[in-house]
């Protein structure tokens, strides 16, 4: 992958679990993204919780993140993406 011409690989984080974020929780994510970007790795967060995904809609990071009900609906968008 170091010519970035592969992206087809994947970063998936499940947040269903996740009862509450803070910033750390938040920059952690910043931090995977970025990564994944410098990567050409596609990155989605599938299954957020109600209380996650208020925390990134106040931090408008909802429109930076690819976020998903499903990793069915992630992989549709990452192949529609042209991946």
């Amino acid at each position: 992958m170091e010519d970035g011409s592969q992206s087809s690989q994947w970063v998936t984080n499940f947040e269903s679990a996740v009862s509450y974020i803070d910033s750390s929780g938040i920059a952690s994510l910043v931090e995977a993204y970025q990564t994944a970007r410098r990567a050409s790795t596609l990155f989605a967060l599938v299954a957020v919780s109600d209380a996650a995904m208020r925390v990134l809609e106040l931090a408008r990071l909802d429109q930076v993140f690819s976020i998903h009900a499903t990793v069915t609906d992630a992989l549709a968008d990452g192949l529609a993406d042209g991946d």
